[in-house]
């Protein structure tokens, strides 16, 4: 936020910057404490705030993520559970198109504080956004205090030792190019390659 008012102060002295707009987007959440620094350093009323709630990401054609890698540390090292306010709204996002889920059930902690979250901002929404007809008949909640050791378990399947040894995110794996294609073709740098089941042989080896 202090680059961000550096920034507009500094346009401000130039001649050239007459009639700009500046605008901020906040991801996944606009915070109080952004709000505060921009007030401090005098440009919150040059600026026009926003938010994008991401919510779901889609992987796969059933599997979902909302890319939250540092949610274990935070909610049971940090106690900051700022990223279950974050589930419970996307879980509420999901209901308002596949109408809502009529069975839940909860294992966890933190799964029951989704939970509560998530009703509570159910009943402050109009029931008329959701769609009348549940097309999702259960919601299991479940926690990573349920199954703490399977992270730590060396996977052993094609796609688990792509993730060893290269890593995927966000559905895709980067690798130099001489690991890619034969040393033979040539090329420096890194490539990119597809980790999903839309690809051809990721969908034929990933379980093998």
């Amino acid at each position: 936020m202090t680059y961000i008012a550096h920034h507009i102060h500094t346009h401000a002295q130039e001649s050239s910057a007459q009639g700009k707009n500046y605008a901020v987007y906040f991801v996944p959440r606009r915070t109080l404490i952004c709000e505060r620094i921009l007030e401090e350093e005098g440009v919150f009323g040059s600026v026009i705030l926003g938010e994008f709630n991401m919510n779901f990401i889609p992987f796969e054609d059933d599997v979902l993520s909302m890319e939250l890698e540092n949610s274990f540390r935070e909610c049971f090292l940090e106690g900051d559970r700022t990223s279950l306010y974050y589930v419970a709204r996307g879980l509420v996002s999901l209901q308002h198109i596949y109408g809502i889920i009529p069975n839940i059930q909860v294992k966890g902690s933190c799964a029951q504080h989704v939970y509560d979250l998530m009703c509570r901002m159910r009943k402050e929404l109009n029931r008329d956004v959701y769609n009348p007809e549940p097309e999702i008949d259960h919601l299991f909640l479940m926690d990573r205090t349920v199954d703490i050791a399977s992270p730590m378990i060396t996977q052993l399947t094609y796609e688990g030792l792509l993730d060893e040894i290269f890593g995927i995110n966000y559905g895709s794996i980067h690798v130099e190019v001489d690991v890619a294609v034969p040393l033979a073709e040539g090329g420096d740098g890194p490539a990119a390659g597809g980790a999903s089941s839309s690809q051809g042989t990721v969908m034929e080896k990933r379980k093998q």
